[in-house]
């Protein structure tokens, strides 16, 4: 299967797509295997679903000044915008905090504010 992608990242590369395998599933008699085409961003690295959504959507959720990549601080932490999740209801606003690597939910009124008063 590592050749198989080998050879499909080869030919689609010049062409700025990235080619990945999912689960596999398989049985007596087949073998299941998802293969996905992701589009490349400028910086060559494949764009997460949270962040198509925040480009998307910001706005709706009054994040007209927020642009994804943002840097805030939280209680001495520093942290960096790096997606939305529609569909929570409170804490859509994801953000990456610097030290750990790890990722957090934010309400997006408290990330708007933490923006202002970082800027």
């Amino acid at each position: 299967m590592e050749e198989v992608l080998g050879l499909l990242n080869s030919h689609f590369e010049d062409r700025g797509i990235k080619v990945t395998k999912g689960n596999s599933k398989y049985d007596d008699t087949s073998l299941t295997v998802p293969i996905t085409f992701n589009k490349l961003n400028e910086e060559g690295v494949v764009q997460t679903q949270e962040e198509k959504d925040y480009e998307l959507l910001a706005g709706s959720f009054g994040l007209y000044d927020v642009p994804l990549g943002s840097v805030f601080t939280f209680r001495d932490d520093v942290y960096t915008v790096c997606g939305l999740k529609p569909r929570s209801r409170k804490y859509l606003v994801l953000a990456k905090n610097s030290p750990n690597g790890q990722t957090y939910k934010f309400p997006a009124d408290h990330v708007r504010l933490y923006v202002e008063k970082t800027a």
